[in-house]
């Protein structure tokens, strides 16, 4: 409840955050809240089994789709845009199991979709939100689910492990999404990214024209990872997280995590090798720059400015658009929405 409140409280205020200063402080008191959480369960696991794992664990193999065959399709209620897009407009839950259900109890991958027409022959947009994605975040995110139907497409999104119906029980959107537990966390991350490469084959069996996606921070890292494996034929990223090795060991406000772990008899090889095998920054990825669309906030403390630019200019992605904001608010700027339809005329 507490980031509910503080999302609420921020929401009231933006118009008079122009503040450089400000726009910091409620990214850095968001990310003390994430620390917190993690000293709350403070799990670590066992140093051995972190080494062996990491040097077994395969991105190709260790990701493959999984419960094709036991993917079902049900009506929907939650997060309706019948009254604001059309009466007609087709909402279901996607799901099938989750390997992730020995962590969450009774955990399944699932994904709501807003349909316009069948999958057969159409566009859709895979969308993957970040950390905290919330019922009340939904207010804001709807809008771009508004404009990408408006754009003639279908949209998939994606629910994250331990958000909305994958929260552990009597737990906020995002508690226990990354901990103490670096085996889990690279566990976690790979398990996202099975479950986005079995929505994305189910796709195409249903003969879905086109796959292109949104991501969004923590989001956009899966999202990048999966085009190892799907085509996409445009890309959006929104203050992407790109190295989670730089997010954790250049943050101060990460550094107690890091120490306690060293007391614990983790050595900081280990560490950065889980962090980088999450991070997209470490891979040769397949991508078009010229279908790509880069959103970023200039006075990010989660994915620094610093590592955007240099993974924008290693890409030659030229289409891109900085805000004024920070990691938390840049979704109360409302120059993202229109920009967002923008990149969709142009790639339409």
């Amino acid at each position: 409840m507490k980031s509910f409140v503080k999302i609420f409280v921020v929401f009231l205020l933006f118009p008079f955050l122009s503040c450089e200063y400000i726009q910091k402080r409620i990214d850095i008191s968001s990310i003390k809240d994430m620390k917190q959480e993690i000293f709350a369960d403070f799990q670590t696991g066992d140093p051995k089994r972190l080494k062996s794992f990491i040097d077994s664990i395969d991105t190709d193999d260790d990701t493959k789709p999984l419960f094709l065959d036991e993917i079902r399709i049900s009506k929907r209620k939650s997060w309706s845009l019948k009254k604001v897009v059309k009466a007609d407009l087709i909402e279901e839950l996607i799901s099938f199991p989750s390997l992730l259900s020995k962590d969450i109890l009774g955990d399944s991958a699932r994904f709501y979709t807003y349909r316009i027409s069948d999958f057969k022959d159409s566009k859709t947009i895979l969308w993957i939100p970040g950390f905290g994605v919330s019922d009340m975040a939904f207010h804001l995110i709807k809008n771009i689910f508004i404009e990408e139907l408006k754009h003639g497409y279908n949209v998939v999104v994606y629910i994250p492990p331990y958000h909305l119906e994958r929260r552990l029980p009597d737990k906020d959107d995002g508690v226990g999404f990354f901990s103490a537990d670096m085996q889990k966390n690279l566990f976690t991350s790979f398990e996202q990214l099975r479950e986005i490469r079995t929505i994305n084959l189910f796709l195409k069996k249903q003969g879905v024209k086109e796959i292109s996606s949104w991501g969004g921070s923590m989001g956009a890292s899966t999202l990048l990872l999966s085009s190892k494996f799907t085509n996409y034929e445009h890309i959006c990223l929104m203050i992407p997280l790109l190295d989670w090795h730089t997010a954790v060991f250049d943050s101060e406000y990460f550094k107690p995590l890091v120490d306690s772990l060293f007391v614990y008899g983790f050595d900081s090889l280990s560490i950065a090798g889980t962090l980088k095998k999450m991070s997209p920054e470490n891979y040769q990825l397949p991508l078009k720059p010229g279908n790509m669309f880069v959103q970023y906030a200039k006075y990010d403390q989660l994915s620094s400015e610093r590592v955007i630019q240099a993974f924008i200019k290693k890409n030659n992605i030229t289409k891109v658009k900085s805000y004024n904001t920070s990691h938390a608010t840049i979704l109360l700027s409302r120059s993202v929405y229109k920009d967002y339809a923008s990149f969709l005329d142009s790639v339409n």
